[in-house]
């Protein structure tokens, strides 16, 4: 062979690119900060080789990835693997979706990025983007009938098919995750809309971190076990920590020991099964664990900064039932320790509780006293049936305070998630009173108890202090 026939060694490397998709990513990487490959990267990347390989050759697949939080997921499938699939088969379709449309739109306009690029052209010298392809929603390749569509997984699939189709987090967070409603909902479009799009040859892909034991990955996992006739969907699973690892952990080339530790404590045993460890639990009663709670006497840290909460029996209903529900301020406040990476670890100082099922002129009467001697910022909640409570709290404070709004959308089982971690950890610190022994139990109760009255105002004062406009009024530095 003539020397000058020889190729060049960007030509080796484009043809490696097309067989490989690490190395794909590796000549394509758009980012200026360096690709890191782990455990899990490249045996995902072999499994996606053999997805193009069995394409290739008339052969579909169907593949579950399990993947935790921030290891990459995306730019292995949702960025870089629509662009390979396309360079290689320009005349097939592409659908990409994901919880919601602005996030597909992003992956939309990463991958387009991709394919303008100068290295792709040397890669593929003969796709290019379409000229009229103006719509990130929507584009295609140049000469060919190839296309790439986005769309969120509750709307916009209509009239999209594809022979890549892949879904990437499908859930926004542990709210909607909770809701059997979004999770059916979901589910419907997925098995009604996405999966009804597919080509009778093709690749089906769902890449997310799992939320939920009645997700769609959940349900995936059921339906193969249940039903014949379901497509045979192969599932791989990357957990954060395993024996079988050799640090222990999945992807030291990014994340530390620490960083590891730090999310584990903060998301608790319940969260951290899903989101760490890919393998959701079900969540039962009794999900505050208070056996860790550490006391004090005397004056806590000076440093800390805190409000009190006030959840009001105002309605007739709650003071006149047999068993009435009870009026509570709850005095806290948090600490925030800055751990790796810009990882907060949160501290909950629990200093004093006031409780009672007081007639409204001494409950009034109470509330005021209260706000006098302490001056310290009081919130309550502000939403539906809360709203009277905050007016009227306004009305007894008028003159004297303003009353923070906390707003949640959600459901007290939901709100409480917040600060199960906290309590599973260990980081809660009480100063000890009387009033210790009846708020760890309703607490230790929850869900089940027929009083949730001390959980809902502590629950209302974290987020308070969460939600602030000014945050680093309530988190000071170190202790």
């Amino acid at each position: 062979m003539q020397l000058a026939n020889l190729p060049t060694l960007d030509q080796v490397e484009s043809e490696i690119s097309k067989h490989s998709h690490i190395d794909f990513i590796k000549r394509h990487w758009m980012r200026k900060d360096k690709f890191l490959v782990g455990k899990h990267t490249k045996a995902i990347g072999k499994r996606l080789d053999k997805a193009i390989k069995d394409f290739r050759n008339g052969l579909s697949t169907f593949l579950v990835i399990k993947v935790p939080f921030r290891h990459g997921k995306s730019d292995l499938v949702s960025r870089y693997l629509p662009a390979r699939f396309l360079g290689m088969f320009p005349d097939q379709e592409v659908l990409l979706t994901t919880y919601a449309a602005s996030l597909s739109n992003d992956l939309s306009k990463d991958c387009r990025k991709i394919l303008k690029s100068e290295t792709f052209q040397k890669t593929f010298s003969k796709v290019r983007l379409s000229k009229t392809s103006a719509s990130v929603e929507s584009w295609g390749i140049e000469g060919n009938s190839g296309k790439f569509n986005a769309a969120g997984l509750l709307g916009g699939m209509t009239g999209k098919g594809y022979a890549l189709g892949i879904l990437d987090d499908y859930l926004k967070n542990r709210e909607d995750a909770e809701s059997e409603t979004i999770r059916n909902k979901g589910w419907d479009e997925f098995t009604n809309s996405f999966l009804t799009r597919r080509a009778p040859v093709s690749i089906t892909i769902v890449m997310a971190t799992p939320w939920h034991t009645d997700d769609i990955i959940g349900r995936i996992e059921q339906k193969i076990n249940d039903k014949p006739d379901f497509p045979k969907f192969e599932i791989v699973s990357f957990p954060a920590k395993s024996e079988k690892y050799s640090t222990g952990f999945l992807f030291p080339e990014r994340f530390t020991e620490d960083w590891y530790k730090g999310q584990f404590s903060a998301l608790g045993s319940y969260g951290a099964s899903a989101l760490l460890q890919c393998s959701p639990i079900t969540r039962g009663g009794r999900i505050i664990k208070v056996n860790d709670i550490q006391y004090y006497d005397g004056e806590p840290p000076k440093s800390l900064q805190f409000i009190r909460a006030w959840d009001l029996a105002l309605s007739a209903k709650e003071r006149d039932k047999d068993d009435p529900d009870y009026s509570v301020g709850i005095k806290l406040a948090v600490w925030r320790e800055k751990k790796f990476n810009s990882f907060y670890l949160d501290h909950l100082y629990i200093d004093d509780l006031i409780r009672g099922r007081w007639g409204t002129a001494d409950r009034d009467r109470i509330i005021l006293e209260t706000a006098v001697k302490e001056e310290i910022p009081i919130f309550a909640e502000y939403t539906g049936l809360f709203k009277d409570s905050y007016a009227h709290l306004s009305d007894v404070l008028n003159g004297h305070r303003t009353i923070g709004k906390v707003t949640p959308s959600k459901d007290l089982m939901i709100r409480s998630a917040a600060i199960e971690p906290i309590f599973e950890a260990g980081n809660v610190y009480m100063r000890r009173a009387d009033w210790n022994q009846p708020f760890l139990a309703e607490l230790a109760a929850f869900p089940g108890d027929k009083h949730d009255d001390q959980l809902a105002a502590l629950v209302t004062g974290y987020e308070a202090t969460k939600k602030s406009v000014n945050r680093n009024y309530f988190f000071k530095g170190a202790m």
